[in-house]
């Protein structure tokens, strides 16, 4: 029956703060993989066609 108690307060606490660290970290990764991809696609099949 503790472990039960102990599983629920550690869940109730984790969604709460998971929230709002997940929400900020997202942006934050959103807006630099497109920034990173776009110029690596451009610059990667230029030189595979010339090759080819």
């Amino acid at each position: 029956m503790r472990l039960g108690r102990r599983l629920s307060a550690g869940i109730a606490e984790d969604p709460p703060a998971p929230t709002p660290a997940a929400e900020v970290p997202t942006e934050t990764v959103e807006v630099t993989p497109p920034a990173v991809e776009t110029p690596a696609p451009e610059r990667t099949p230029d030189p595979a066609v010339s090759g080819g």
